[in-house]
């Protein structure tokens, strides 16, 4: 198993599925753009908080 597959099992097993989905497009735009690990983690991170917010609104609609 190689990294990529390691970071996301994690992902998965923290329940963060949108970050675990977008793991491999994330790391190639990351690797072309030159971002940092905490710019990578952070985008990461924002495609999983932006499903957990849809998701709440639409529990709320």
């Amino acid at each position: 198993m190689n990294a990529i597959d390691l970071v996301r099992n994690r992902l998965e097993e923290l329940s963060l599925t949108e970050a675990a989905k977008v793991l491999d497009n994330r790391a190639e735009q990351a690797a072309k753009a030159g971002w940092s690990y905490i710019e990578f983690i952070d985008r990461l991170l924002q495609e999983e908080l932006g499903v957990l917010l849809l998701r709440h609104i639409r529990h709320l609609a």
